[in-house]
C-alpha cells in the first residue's frame, strides 16, 4: 500500500502540462509561410501552465498544420513533423 502525503514531493506529483505553440517564418518572424523549397520555420512551444520540471529532458513532436486545421502531407501523403528534445531551466521554458 502507497502513501502519498507530501504534496512538495514531486515523486507524489501528478501534474499536466497546457502547450502552446507558435510557428513564425524564419526571413521575417511574421506567420504567413511560404510555400516554397527549404522554407525555415521556427515553432516556439511553451507550456503556459509553468508544470514542467527543470532539468527534466522532455521530446516534442510537432506537426505543421493548414490553416483548416488539416496536417501538411509531404510528397508521400505522411505528415509534416519535427521531433526534438530540451532540457528546460524553469517550469516555464520554452522550447
Amino acid at each position: 500500500i502507497a502513501v502519498h502525503t507530501d504534496i512538495n514531493d514531486l515523486n507524489q506529483t501528478v501534474s499536466f502540462s497546457k502547450l502552446q505553440t507558435t510557428a513564425t517564418d524564419k526571413p521575417d518572424g511574421d506567420k504567413v509561410l511560404a510555400p516554397i523549397p527549404n522554407a525555415v520555420i521556427t515553432d516556439r512551444v511553451c507550456d503556459v501552465a509553468g508544470t514542467l520540471v527543470p532539468g527534466t529532458e522532455y521530446e516534442i513532436t510537432t506537426a505543421l498544420m493548414l490553416d483548416n486545421g488539416d496536417a501538411l502531407l509531404d510528397a508521400s501523403g505522411k505528415p509534416v513533423t519535427v521531433t526534438r528534445k530540451f532540457i528546460p531551466a524553469a517550469a516555464n521554458d520554452c522550447a
